[in-house]
């Protein structure tokens, strides 16, 4: 389960270069993951609260994502 989220993280890195996205995402997959592979609700909700703060913490990145003008890493 801890595997998926960091991978789907460098993967959505190596196609888009955002690393803004590619937190957000592999979050979401951390909190998805947590309700299909365990039975305890408190740690399942607890990732998606995380996921909610991360994405509030990133607005300025949604932002600028939606205009395209977010910055792109340049070294991978």
């Amino acid at each position: 389960m801890s595997l998926i989220p960091i991978i789907t993280f460098f993967v959505i890195l190596k196609l888009t270069k955002y690393v803004s996205l590619s937190s957000m995402v592999a979050i979401g997959v951390a909190a998805l993951c947590a309700f299909i592979a365990q039975d305890n609700l408190v740690i399942s909700l607890s990732f998606t609260v995380l996921w909610v703060f991360v994405c509030y913490r990133h607005k300025a990145n949604i932002g600028r994502l939606l205009k395209g003008n977010e910055t792109k890493i340049t070294w991978m």
